[in-house]
């Protein structure tokens, strides 16, 4: 386990990649990183709508049979007596 103390680099803020000058490894690192970001970011919430599209259908599906077999449980309750 490594020790808070013992670690061999601070991590940096991010205001010091946002203020870095540019042509300098960190604005180069900014750069890259905002780039990377955005297509992640919009892909992440593209797929979101589908999977609570799919969820909800699964749970309608999934009520609706649970419903008719409800019913059809207490008609064969009402026609055994």
């Amino acid at each position: 386990m490594i020790i808070l103390s013992q670690r061999p680099c601070q991590p940096a803020h991010i205001d010091t990649y946002r203020s870095a000058v540019p042509g300098t490894s960190e604005a180069t690192t900014y750069s890259t990183a905002q780039l990377a970001a955005g297509p992640q970011v919009i892909m992440a919430t593209n797929i979101i709508p589908f999977l609570l599209i799919f969820a909800f259908l699964f749970l309608f599906i999934y009520m609706r049979l649970k419903k008719k077999r409800r019913i059809k449980a207490s008609l064969s309750e009402v026609a055994a007596i």
